[in-house]
């Protein structure tokens, strides 16, 4: 039964791949600046081909919209195509459709790569594709340029890869990364100033809880981090979050540490920012030298 599965979802996973060759590419001239744009999407498998369509053509118009330089997808996006398995129907929300990813959540690696690179190309902007679960016990993101290249990919066990966005050094990192503020520190140190993430909670939402992370290396560091939210069921889990966009609370309007933030974490919305690295950088400057030893390494 398996095997029989399996060859049927690779045909119609091949179908996917050549339909999604026809939809018509329009590049976008990009404006001055630095525009990014943060997801914050429940979490609706799809269970035909034409609704993957749908999902990546509506995409592809909201970017287009904003015609932002990156756009971040959130956490676990590629697993909507798991409801392409045949009878998969609310089994992808219980515990029990742990089952279906371990039997076929690999095959639909190849298939969301070429969705992010679909939408990378289609609307010029960079692609942080979130992640997508494979296992259990494994979970990968990639990030897709402009061109439809992949420029960064891993998975939560591996360390976190630098791209480069005009000419900013950026990373997308686990929450559990976060946690340690050495590893932002390390990346600091590479010149990193851009961090994306997907910090959502499992069970009940606490914002106070949301500033351990990335809005807290924002705020100690010294950073730009875009946070990009799915909320939902998921594998028996009840997910929720918000999306945001951090900065240092004396960058930001309301001298809360967020450029932007979402407010109802239960649901869909879109976080824009247009982020100012001249400033970022003046501000890093301009702190004392004991506290850039501490967040830059500087002796």
């Amino acid at each position: 039964m398996r095997g029989f599965l399996w060859n049927y979802l690779e045909r119609i996973l091949v179908r996917l791949d050549k339909l999604l060759d026809r939809i018509k590419v329009s590049p976008l001239e990009k404006p001055e600046g630095f525009r990014v744009m943060a997801y914050q999407m429940p979490f609706e498998p799809v269970y035909t081909v034409e609704g993957a369509l749908d999902f990546v053509d509506q995409k592809i118009k909201e970017i287009s919209k904003y015609n932002p330089h990156v756009v971040a997808f959130p956490r676990f996006s590629g697993n909507f195509l798991m409801g392409l398995v045949p009878l998969s129907g609310k089994r992808i929300s219980q515990e029990k459709g742990k089952k279906i990813l371990n039997n076929y959540g690999v095959i639909f690696r190849s298939a969301y790569i070429s969705i992010l690179r679909k939408i990378a190309i289609s609307t010029s902007s960079v692609v942080v594709g979130g992640t997508i679960m494979i296992s259990e016990n494994k979970e990968e993101y990639y990030v897709v340029s402009d061109r439809g290249e992949i420029v960064a990919s891993g998975s939560s066990k591996s360390i976190y890869k630098l791209f480069k966005v005009k000419g900013i050094t950026c990373s997308y990192m686990f929450p559990k990364e976060l946690e340690d503020y050495r590893s932002v520190r390390r990346f600091m140190e590479d010149d990193g100033r851009l961090v994306f993430t997907s910090e959502i909670f499992d069970g009940m939402f606490n914002e106070w809880i949301l500033r351990k992370g990335m809005w807290a290396r924002s705020q100690s560091l010294g950073i730009f981090g875009v946070n990009s939210v799915t909320f939902g069921t998921f594998l028996g889990r009840d997910y929720k979050g918000l999306s945001f966009v951090s900065a240092p609370a004396a960058l930001t309007k309301k001298l809360d540490g967020f450029v932007v933030k979402l407010t109802d974490s239960q649901n869909k919305g879109i976080a824009i920012a247009d982020l100012d690295f001249n400033t970022l950088e003046n501000y890093l400057q301009a702190l004392p030298k004991t506290y850039k030893r501490w967040t830059l390494g500087v002796r």
